[in-house]
């Protein structure tokens, strides 16, 4: 119910009691009066009336009465009769026409000693009120006056109709008042609550108009700076809200994003879990549930290496309030390794009693990748900057040893060509001979491993070369070592120098050989291989491409080896051999041979349980046609073409010189380029064949022949160097199209590659 109707119906109720008191109190006070003042009349009517005919009843004229008191009636109309009863009791007169009712006689008796009386009659004219009065006192005589009481009482009700009428009339005019009234009051109040209304639907900018009185103009001022007080303070918390909800987000996203687990255990016995957080399935794969459920999950997924360590630490740090900080692994629900950092708490309660231990587990496994891949890393670059360091020793002798090699040799095999009675002295040149060939292997090892060995890469299946050689590797091995192979039937072909693979798989052979001193199994075998990226990351080997190789693998059931020497076991040098029965070069030089031609080789062995060795070279992709065979050349091969020889060592070019002129060949020589011009310039005549080394003196072959290429377009150059690296050779490789001749070389190797050169 609305308040202005609540307001309209209790004024309503309200006036209407007090009218309704006021309509009673006024009737009832109105007609007593009117009672009283008929009566007053009635009897002061009856006493005049008596004082006007009571000379006429003692004289006892009866006419004069008569017409007396008829006139007396017709004057007063509310008297309807009017009769006379003389002292001897007879009726002496009356106002009736048609006679005197009979029944009037005694009806109101004027008792003995009464001077007046009356009596309200019943009549067929309605209520009438008869009057009694005494003629003289202590007489019998009696005057009778019969007034009709209906027109007292019509005057009565007319007057409380009009007092009805006028209270409804006030009644109506206080209701309109009150409507007013009330209406000017509740419209504030409409206002205030137009306004809650406002509040309620949120809308805290609506101002209530101020106006009105004092009071109420004081509610409405109220009001407007409750509201914006409350839209202030509103403001304010919805700020803090936003506030608080995007702090929230953004802490939920990095709680989220950090692979943190977060628990709450029990200090019981069983260290039952209270709460663990939702990370658990992500990084371990058990879900809230599980690992709630069972309490022995966490010690189960402990790794076996850190189980006893942890628990340790557990038992010693929570029941002496110690923080509980460990690193750890822990196998996640697909068998993978996880590592954590577990730092934890015991939380107490107000009186200092602990009550639970509260910890988080953070995945520290990428950290301790990198760590470990970091520590893989170090030592790659140590074993690179070793390698480096020999290679760059191997480099920098390689030029001068090989030619005095090319010497050696050469000459050597020059004289055992000419020596042929004196059997004493040929076997000293061949001794000569056969170490000088020694140091040469020794160098080439030297350059290999360091990847500065020339090379000539062709298009190889493994499974030819394997066996192609398998005679001779079990000659190498003896006979307690038994020999086996498991090759690929469709083997991919791969890009390589089938001189160094062979060499790769001699000296795998020979390290398996001299591992199972007792006897054992030694097994070589091919296979197709799809690497990914887990492959190279899981055996630590960096800067390699996933895809598709051919896999070369050595594997012997010998002594194995313990972790510090697989570390070792590619270093130069390094054997674990006695003294004189190892250079230390042999896997080295394997390690150098594989990378030279863009593979890697990985070792598996431990103590008691063998060794394996593999080697991954890159498959040739696409349709690519095997290069040509080098040609066989005759035993001493001859011509008699013109051949320019520029060397700048002058045993090495007196050598050549020798070796080509038994041949048969004409020979121009000269020191360094420029030399070579001038003999060029004295020379009359073609010259077929210039040999030049790469790096001289005052000018180097490459130069000396775009100089002289000019003046003799038809001229072949044959390179020779003892460097790996410089202009002619690029990372080992040969430019296309480029003639080369490595140092050291002998006389037959000149001979063919001069011919081959010249033929070509």
């Amino acid at each position: 119910m609305r308040f202005r109707t609540k307001q309209m119906l209790v004024f309503s109720l309200l006036m209407a009691l007090i009218c309704s008191a006021f309509l009673i109190f006024s009737l009832a006070f109105y007609k007593n009066s009117m009672v009283e003042k008929a009566e007053y009349r009635r009897a002061s009517l009856t006493i005049h009336l008596h004082n006007d005919i009571i000379d006429m009843v003692y004289t006892g004229d009866v006419l004069q009465l008569t017409a007396a008191i008829k006139s007396i009636r017709s004057d007063v109309t509310y008297i309807d009769y009017i009769f006379v009863i003389g002292d001897n009791g007879h009726l002496l007169a009356h106002t009736f026409d048609t006679g005197f009712p009979s029944e009037l006689f005694n009806v109101n008796f004027l008792p003995a000693g009464k001077l007046a009386t009356s009596k309200l009659l019943i009549t067929d004219k309605g209520r009438v009120k008869d009057f009694a009065i005494r003629t003289a006192r202590h007489m019998p005589g009696e005057i009778h006056v019969g007034m009709n009481e209906e027109v007292f009482y019509k005057q009565i009700n007319d007057s409380v109709k009009m007092t009805i009428i006028m209270t409804i009339v006030c009644l109506a005019i206080g209701l309109f008042l009150v409507y007013v009234v009330s209406g000017y009051l509740s419209k504030p109040l409409k206002n205030l609550s137009l306004g809650m209304e406002k509040i309620e639907n949120g809308d805290l900018k609506y101002r209530l108009e101020e106006k009105g009185d004092y009071e109420i103009l004081n509610l409405l001022r109220g009001y407007n700076r409750m509201t914006e007080s409350m839209l202030v303070s509103t403001t304010r918390l919805q700020q803090a809200k936003e506030a608080l909800i995007e702090s929230e987000a953004k802490f939920r996203t990095l709680v989220e994003k950090i692979p943190t687990i977060t628990y709450t255990a029990a200090l019981d016995e069983y260290g039952t879990t209270q709460y663990i957080s939702p990370q658990i399935e992500s990084i371990l794969g058990f879900t809230q549930e599980e690992f709630k459920a069972n309490n022995d999950i966490w010690d189960k997924q402990l790794h076996l290496d850190d189980r006893n360590r942890v628990l340790k630490e557990t038992a010693a740090s929570h029941p002496n309030d110690i923080p509980f900080v460990s690193e750890y692994r822990m196998l996640k629900k697909t068998g993978r390794t996880v590592w954590f950092r577990d730092e934890a708490v015991v939380v107490k309660n107000e009186a200092g009693e602990p009550i639970f231990v509260q910890g988080m587990m953070i995945d520290i496994t990428e950290s301790k990748q990198a760590e470990k891949e970091k520590k893989k890393l170090e030592a790659q670059l140590r074993q690179s900057q070793k390698m480096e360091a020999v290679g760059t020793l191997a480099g920098g002798v390689a030029h001068d040893f090989n030619n005095l090699m090319t010497v050696i040799i050469g000459n050597a095999q020059l004289a055992l060509m000419n020596v042929i009675k004196d059997e004493s002295i040929r076997e000293g040149i061949e001794e000569i001979k056969k170490a000088g060939e020694k140091a040469t292997s020794l160098t080439r090892q030297l350059l290999a491993f360091s990847r500065k060995q020339i090379i000539k890469p062709e298009i190889m299946d493994l499974n030819i070369g394997i066996n192609e050689t398998e005679k001779m590797l079990k000659r190498m091995i003896g006979e307690d070592i038994e020999f086996q192979t498991v090759l690929e039937p469709e083997l991919w072909k791969v890009y390589a120098d089938s001189g160094q693979i062979d060499q790769i798989i001699i000296n795998m052979v020979v390290n398996a050989r001299d591992a199972m001193p007792q006897g054992g199994l030694l097994t070589i075998e091919t296979a197709n291989a799809d690497l990914d990226k887990n492959y190279f990351r899981e055996r630590g080997i960096h800067e390699e491409k996933p895809g598709h190789y051919v896999m070369l693998a050595v594997s012997d059931t010998g002594i194995g080896m313990d972790k510090e020497t697989r570390e070792h076991v590619f270093d130069p040098f390094f054997t674990t051999k006695e003294v004189g029965k190892g250079t230390g070069l042999g896997l080295s030089t394997a390690y150098g041979i594989v990378k030279q031609n863009n593979g890697f080789i990985w070792v598996y062995s431990e103590p008691g349980k063998g060794t394996t060795f593999k080697v991954y070279l890159s498959k040739v992709e696409g349709d690519v046609e095997a290069e040509e065979k080098e040609r066989t050349c005759a035993e001493h091969p001859g011509g008699s073409e013109t051949v320019l020889i520029v060397e700048d060592d002058d045993s090495l070019r007196n050598f050549a010189q020798k070796a080509l002129r038994q041949l048969g060949y004409k020979l121009l020589v000269a020191e360094n380029g420029e030399d070579a011009l001038k003999v060029c310039k004295e020379h009359d005549g073609q010259i077929d064949l210039m040999i030049t080394d790469v790096v001289m003196p005052k000018m180097g072959g490459r130069e000396a022949v775009e100089r002289l290429q000019p003046l003799y377009p038809r001229m072949k150059v044959i390179y020779m160097s003892g460097y790996t690296d410089n202009a002619i050779v690029r990372h080992g490789v040969l430019a296309p199209g480029l003639n080369f001749l490595e140092k050291p070389f002998t006389p037959k190797k000149l001979a063919c590659k001069v011919r081959e050169t010249l033929d070509n």
